[in-house]
């Protein structure tokens, strides 16, 4: 079975580019075009998690560099990388 993807955004305005949806639970993974990584790109998908809880499995960022990483709960995807959320 495919997962479901989709675009999440609450009534306070807490959103994330991409919301999956697979058996084990939700991914979330937030999608940058720059190549240099910020700290405020990961509060989106903190904000997001703090409201969906315990169903959020894994959270991916996904930017414009090359570098894989992982950073405390959160996975940094290089571009080229991009297939490895579903």
């Amino acid at each position: 079975m495919h997962p479901q993807l989709h675009f999440y955004r609450d009534s306070n305005g807490r959103e994330v580019d991409l919301l999956i949806e697979r058996g084990d639970g939700l991914a979330l993974a937030e999608i940058k075009s720059g190549q240099t990584i910020t700290s405020e790109a990961f509060s989106s998908l903190l904000n997001v998690r703090k409201t969906l809880g315990e169903r959020v499995r894994k959270m991916s960022l996904v930017y414009g560099g090359l570098e894989h990483q992982q950073r405390s709960e959160i996975e940094v995807l290089g571009y080229h990388e991009a297939s490895l959320l579903v």
